[in-house]
């Protein structure tokens, strides 16, 4: 789950009683807990609007995003990537990919980004 915050960092009092963890993995893009929910291992990273915004694909995201806190995109594991571009190409689904990773706009995703990713 990718969550976007002009300053990360402001939030990881509110986070870190939200998901139990202290210490967050940071970084010069933002926040990152390693959640471990269910059995596989979930990313919540918070992340600047620019860093959403190259992350994404989506050039005009960090305009849409400044001084606001929105959740902006959550990824699903899939096992054939290949197979993902062709469905949703064939349901004629916008996507771009970048290095392994397939992602719908969340202008076609109901407002909120879908990362199509092999499994970690």
């Amino acid at each position: 789950v990718m969550m976007s915050a002009e300053n990360p960092a402001d939030h990881h009092i509110f986070l870190e009683a939200f998901t139990g963890l202290r210490g967050p993995r940071s970084s010069s893009l933002g926040l990152s807990f390693a959640l471990a929910r269910g059995g596989a291992p979930t990313l919540l990273d918070v992340v600047t609007p620019q860093a959403a915004s190259a992350q994404l694909g989506d050039a005009t995201l960090a305009v849409r995003l400044a001084n606001m806190a929105k959740f902006v995109a959550f990824s699903v594991a899939v096992q054939d990537v290949a197979a993902m571009a062709a469905r949703l190409s064939q349901a004629e689904i916008p996507f771009q990919a970048i290095g392994p990773r397939l992602i719908v706009p969340a202008t076609a995703a109901l407002g909120t980004a879908i990362i199509f990713q092999p499994p970690t």
